[in-house]
């Protein structure tokens, strides 16, 4: 897992609102490595309001998302 998460969201201005609902058309405009960010954004967030990973990030899609797009920037042999 990325351990400088926060400083790759800060390096990269990724809004608050993109990284709550990531869409397949922002990711697409991302490196791996803020798409990996933005997954540990996800479970970094729920550690301050507890349950949102799977009230929110999974229940709405978002995770995903999120893994679909990452996935689709991985080369499986």
């Amino acid at each position: 897992m990325i351990t400088d998460y926060g400083q790759v969201v800060e390096d990269g201005k990724l809004s608050d609102r993109d990284l709550a609902q990531p869409t397949k058309e922002w990711l697409d405009t991302l490196s791996e490595k803020q798409i990996l960010a933005v997954i540990a954004w996800h479970f970094r967030r729920d550690h301050f309001s507890e349950g949102s990973w799977i009230a929110d990030s999974v229940a709405d899609g978002h995770m995903a998302v999120l893994v679909d797009a990452l996935l689709g920037r991985c080369k499986l042999f």
